[in-house]
């Protein structure tokens, strides 16, 4: 006779591999200016559920991390998401709570090409604190400012 502990065992193991076979993964949305001196990757588990958002601008990053490698929250990062394919919206805002370092993005959903999926490309802005480092004279990191940067964004995503 098998016992409590074996049959939730035998349990939890096949919830697990109905979940793996019934598809999930992470979404990619990749941009960079038309100079690519600007590169932001954001990553979202089946592009809803937002882990991550990295700004590149000049070999040097800022990141955002929202969640770890088990899908676990991170403390230390207040984010904004709002994700509504069919009204072509895409929002991310970031704030880094220790250091104030902070990331805005949003789509344009005038320039979407095609359907929403994989292979989407679409134009955005972004703005925020800008990841190059800053001046010694000047305390405080810089501000990317009034000067919004337009990006060229790719979808890519694949259960």
């Amino acid at each position: 006779m098998l016992s409590f502990k074996k049959v939730a065992a035998l349990f939890s193991a096949s919830v697990v591999c109905v979940s793996a076979w019934a598809g999930s993964g992470p979404g990619y949305i990749n941009c960079a200016s038309d100079s690519k001196r600007t590169k932001v990757e954001i990553v979202a588990m089946d592009l809803s559920q937002l882990n991550s958002v990295k700004l590149t601008i000049d070999d040097s990053s800022l990141s955002y991390v929202l969640r770890g490698e088990q899908e676990e929250e991170l403390p230390g990062v207040a984010v904004s998401w709002i994700y509504k394919p069919s009204d072509k919206v895409i929002v991310v805002s970031a704030v880094d709570q220790k250091t104030g370092n902070d990331f805005q993005f949003w789509a344009l959903p005038a320039t979407q090409s095609g359907k929403w999926g994989n292979g989407t490309n679409f134009k955005a802005k972004i703005n925020g604190t800008d990841p190059r480092p800053f001046d010694e004279n000047n305390k405080n990191q810089k501000r990317l400012g009034e000067n919004e940067i337009v990006v060229n964004c790719k979808v890519k995503y694949e259960i």
